[in-house]
């Protein structure tokens, strides 16, 4: 955040000019500096994160896995995605039978419920190896 900063070193004024915190900053009309924010929303514009070593690929992999929408059937004693065959959203797909619409999870959402393991599931996510269908497969990539 941007702040004045007065002569005596607060962030107040003890009656002499301020100067904006920021060097360069520009002035508004009233004479104080613009409030200038620096935000930080993970996936949005930069798909890579240096904090938990993710490279633009794979944040771009985990955004891919959060549009895409399907249903989990039982195969067995093994859950099973299956993609709805929808564009790819960040809402759930209203084209979808009434059975349908109460289990319809993203594939990101899937391998969460699916998958224990913390680092295990990052990869599911970012690799896709729980989607079996090749064709879908391909469609994600």
């Amino acid at each position: 955040t941007v702040g004045t900063v007065g002569t005596d070193g607060t962030g107040g004024t003890n009656g002499a000019h301020s100067t904006p915190a920021t060097p360069g900053a520009k002035e508004g009309k009233s004479g104080q500096p613009f409030l200038l924010l620096h935000l930080d929303i993970n996936k949005t514009v930069i798909q890579s994160d240096s904090i938990q070593m993710k490279s633009i690929e794979e944040g771009i992999r985990e955004g891919i896995a959060e549009l895409f929408w399907g249903t989990i059937r039982q195969e067995g004693d093994k859950p099973v995605w299956e993609w709805s065959k929808n564009r790819p959203s960040c809402h759930p797909p209203q084209e979808v039978s009434d059975e349908d619409d109460n289990n319809l999870v993203t594939y990101a959402g899937f391998c969460k419920q699916a998958v224990a393991d913390k680092e295990e599931r990052k990869l599911s996510i970012r690799s896709f190896k729980l989607v079996l269908d090749d064709e879908v497969k391909n469609e994600m990539i």
